[in-house]
């Protein structure tokens, strides 16, 4: 059974180029035809544009054949730019891992230090292919305006957060040789969904990292690491 890639191998903005000539083309267009049109042949890295532009849901390809689809066609007749910007919003999270990545740190900044490796060990992602991934999630949730300038996600509708509730014995804090080095701290809060939301703060770490599931705790462990190799901890001192 052929394994299903559920991410797009090239960045939105890409895939709206290539739905721009398949618009020009009449609204439809053979590959090879839309390849002649841009000046590339039909290689691996265009057949990857027109997958992106498929799971983009920007135009649809049957056996060779390209068709734009019925969003692109509204976004191309827009009254205004915010239903442009709506509707690639709508666009980019037609892939099933955006999707899932908005879902998750929706309203939380996303770790974009190890986003990588988030998409390796739990979306499946190649590792060759991970950094690269990461880098489209991150700039085409800005273009769309699903993510502001300190990489936090925006609830594009407008839900309510999550009320926190803070208690004494909800802070963790790491001390140890060279704290002067670093100055990091973990805050746990807890919400009424049972979701535990764990934040770090520190010189180039600022994470909200979600717990809903034991494989989390591996990304919680992984930041810990990363915090003890900047204070050269080991194990045995804390």
């Amino acid at each position: 059974m052929p394994k299903v890639v559920d991410y797009p191998r090239a960045s939105l903005s890409n895939a709206v180029e290539i739905a721009n000539v398949v618009y020009d083309l009449g609204g439809k267009s053979s590959m090879h035809t839309c390849a002649d049109k841009m000046g590339k042949s039909v290689s691996g890295a265009f057949k990857a544009l027109i997958s992106a532009a498929d799971k983009f849901e920007l135009i649809n390809n049957q056996r060779g054949e390209l068709t734009c689809t019925e969003l692109f066609n509204q976004y191309k007749h827009a009254y205004s730019e915010e239903e442009e910007q709506s509707l690639l919003q709508k666009a980019f999270l037609s892939s099933g891992v955006f999707a899932n990545l908005y879902d998750r740190f929706r309203g939380h900044k996303v770790p974009t230090d190890i986003l990588d490796r988030m998409l390796v060990r739990e979306f499946n992602v190649p590792p060759q292919l991970a950094s690269r991934i990461s880098g489209y999630f991150i700039k085409g949730a800005r273009e769309v305006g699903l993510l502001d300038v300190d990489n936090q996600l925006l609830d594009s509708e407008s839900k309510p957060q999550d009320e926190c509730i803070q208690s004494d014995d909800s802070d963790i804090s790491i001390q140890g040789q060279g704290l002067d080095r670093i100055d990091a701290e973990a805050e746990i809060s807890l919400s009424n969904s049972d979701v535990y939301s764990i934040r770090f703060v520190g010189p180039g770490l600022n994470t909200i990292i979600e717990v809903t599931e034991g494989c989390d705790l591996l990304i919680v462990d992984a930041v810990l690491n990363k915090i003890k190799m900047k204070l050269g901890l080991s194990g045995d001192d804390l």
